[in-house]
């Protein structure tokens, strides 16, 4: 996720927190993703990938976190 603008990081007690709350157990790769990057909006307009099995594209437009901002914030979507 190099092409991701992030939105700041995120402390483990912070995550900790987050999947407690929510009853959530996050994989490590995302706990990891969100110390880094805490979410964030690609540097282009979108980001794109393919799904091998069936070639179908994904298309991101953000990836969220623990924001201000209700529209990028994981506890205000979920």
């Amino acid at each position: 996720m190099h092409k991701i603008k992030g939105f700041g990081t995120l402390s483990m007690q912070e995550i900790i927190r987050l999947e407690k709350e929510m009853h959530l157990n996050f994989p490590e790769e995302y706990k990891q993703f969100l110390m880094n990057k805490n979410g964030g909006v690609p540097e282009e307009n979108y980001l794109s990938t393919l799904i091998p099995s069936n070639g179908e594209e994904i298309v991101l437009g953000a990836l969220l976190g623990i924001n201000e901002n209700d529209n990028f914030d994981l506890e205000s979507y979920l």
